[in-house]
């Protein structure tokens, strides 16, 4: 018996450094200096230390997804924490998209157009479907405008969805009280040939166009280089 579970304990600690190689081998790239290099379409995003990223598999669609690691709470929510929105940013990435930044965010507001790239997205893009079921006048968009990134003009809109909620100031609560606000939300596409990359911002309202700065610092930094340089 003891043979047997000598021998199982050291075919585990065989297996787990080639499970966990073979796990870090299928992240979406790596991050060295705060830059963030795409491994599978080489591009670089410099990144901000006030956001905390995380990179996803390589096979993923989403690359990155970065949370701000100290963000502003609502007063309503001062003793319910928790019922705050996280600013979340994440890198979408697609290759062979016929169509432009421009008409790639038309056809992700549309609701008659449909792809399997739109079907992707929304896993992620949230303010797209926080409104009730069906009902997208929930969704009021805020601004539209044109950027430049890396040569290429890019698109960004931004948008507000109003919510209710009912909070609880602790778990011992007997009753909870309505609080209103609203999320914001921002998406923004550039293209480069025929790779398509793309972001998606949500936070609470109240700190909307604070965080959305910080994001588009990040999204302007966006680096084709290494992609082009592959392709030449």
């Amino acid at each position: 018996m003891i043979r047997k579970l000598l021998m199982f304990a050291l075919i585990l600690a065989m297996a787990v450094p080639t499970v966990e190689a073979r796990r870090g081998g299928k992240r979406a790239g790596k991050i060295d200096d705060n830059v963030y290099k795409d491994k599978k379409y080489d591009f670089t995003l410099p990144l901000t230390e006030e956001w905390d990223a995380k990179v996803q598999r390589n096979d993923d669609d989403f690359r990155m997804v970065m949370l701000k690691e100290r963000y502003e709470i609502p007063m309503d929510y001062q003793d319910a924490p928790d019922y705050t929105q996280v600013p979340r940013l994440v890198l979408f990435v697609h290759e062979d998209v016929q169509l432009g930044a421009i008409a790639m965010l038309d056809s992700l507001l549309s609701d008659s157009y449909g792809s399997d790239v739109k079907d992707e997205m929304m896993k992620e893009f949230e303010i797209l479907h926080l409104g009730a079921p069906g009902e997208r006048e929930d969704l009021v968009t805020k601004g539209r405008e044109t950027f430049e990134v890396d040569g290429e003009r890019g698109i960004l809109w931004t948008g507000q969805v109003r919510y209710m909620k009912e909070i609880q100031s602790s778990a011992s609560s007997l009753g909870g009280r309505r609080v209103r606000g609203g999320y914001g939300g921002a998406i923004a596409f550039v293209k480069r040939d025929d790779l398509l990359v793309g972001f998606h911002l949500i936070t609470e309202w109240e700190f909307f166009q604070q965080n959305l700065t910080e994001a588009m610092k990040v999204i302007e930094t966006l680096d084709f280089k290494g992609n082009d340089e592959e392709k030449d």
